[in-house]
């Protein structure tokens, strides 16, 4: 990745440009806001003050780049949670530590990036200080973030560099995608609104076809919830089951159709599912207003328990359940 592949945030790239330039750029930046932008600026950045030419921008021909081409360079290090972990704690802080103090192998800067600083623990937050307060000469820390809020004031303030993005509206991201994937026009409006200002989640998600087949699936399913045949929750049940490692997306398109419904319901025009919109109108002429907000409320309370340790079939199947029971209990009392 390279500064002119970044289509948007043009003052934060003039702005590390210039550090660069002008040799003004110290030990830590950090970058906050949509991940998949914070992520392509830190791997543009790392990739320029890595490059031998020494200019602002990586060229591309020189041997660390090559090397960072072929994603090899051994003093550009990307600092990962351990596998089934949600977070960062002190251990892999250290680890990385402890590599920041052995002197880089070809140049002389050795980058780390972390590109989820939200998900560090405040213990390892405070482990990372050591090395904010007294970095090596040669060292640099990129961290990315999606709020400041996520890390604590003792590590913003020791921060010299910090960058919040401003997300691209809607319509930017709209007539972005209509013009980078012509063949996809009719998915652009939805993939731009669900995104909500991140334009990397946009093209990840109109490049899988907008996810239609899982938002058709689940318009199904709630169609069905509405119908006699409790046999459609265990199906569903099992649909969850094998798809758990995205279910946190499927969880969001349930919660931007909900949303969706509602606005239907209320008249407002806005909707996110703007190519399933016929579907929408019919589920709701069958959902009342209370039971989508607690359907959503439910979805929410759900996705909560499942980043602690609730069992994966157990609280989604207990989920749809209630759902159910709740449907019907409601069309019993009319």
């Amino acid at each position: 990745m390279d500064f002119k592949k970044i289509r948007w945030q043009s003052d934060i790239k003039n702005n590390l440009q210039q550090s660069i330039k002008e040799k003004t750029l110290r030990h830590a930046v950090l970058f906050v806001g949509d991940p998949g932008t914070s992520g392509d600026l830190a791997d543009a950045l790392a990739n320029a003050l890595l490059c031998d030419a020494g200019g602002t921008d990586m060229c591309g021909k020189c041997p660390s780049c090559a090397k960072l081409l072929a994603g090899s360079h051994p003093d550009k290090l990307t600092v990962k949670k351990l596998k089934n972990k949600a977070s960062f704690g002190v251990e892999e802080v250290r680890d990385m530590i402890s590599k920041m103090y052995i002197k880089p192998f070809l140049g002389n800067r050795k980058i780390f990036i972390f590109d989820d600083a939200s998900a560090l623990t405040p213990a390892a937050q405070n482990a990372l200080l050591k090395v904010i307060e007294e970095p090596p000469a040669y060292g640099v820390l990129i961290l990315c973030a999606r709020k400041e809020e996520d890390l604590l004031q003792t590590v913003l303030s020791r921060i010299p560099h910090k960058f919040k993005l401003t997300p691209p509206t809607e319509i930017e991201i709209r007539q972005y995608l209509q013009l980078k994937y012509p063949e996809k026009k009719e998915l652009a409006p939805f993939c731009a609104a669900f995104c909500q200002g991140q334009p990397a989640l946009a093209e990840s998600l109109i490049e899988e076809n907008g996810a239609v087949d899982i938002r058709r699936r689940l318009c199904l399913f709630l169609t069905k919830l509405c119908g006699s045949e409790k046999s459609c929750i265990f199906n569903f049940c099992g649909y969850l089951k094998e798809n758990a490692d995205i279910f946190p997306q499927i969880a969001d398109f349930w919660l931007a159709m909900l949303r969706d419904i509602l606005f239907i319901k209320q008249n407002i025009p806005q909707i996110i599912n703007s190519d399933l919109s016929s579907e929408l109108k019919k589920l709701s002429e069958k959902w009342s207003e209370k039971a989508v907000a607690d359907t959503a409320e439910r979805l929410s309370q759900l996705l909560a328990a499942l980043k602690g340790s609730a069992n994966f079939e157990g609280a989604v199947l207990d989920f749809l359940l209630e759902t159910w029971e709740a449907l019907h209990d409601r069309n019993r009392r009319r």
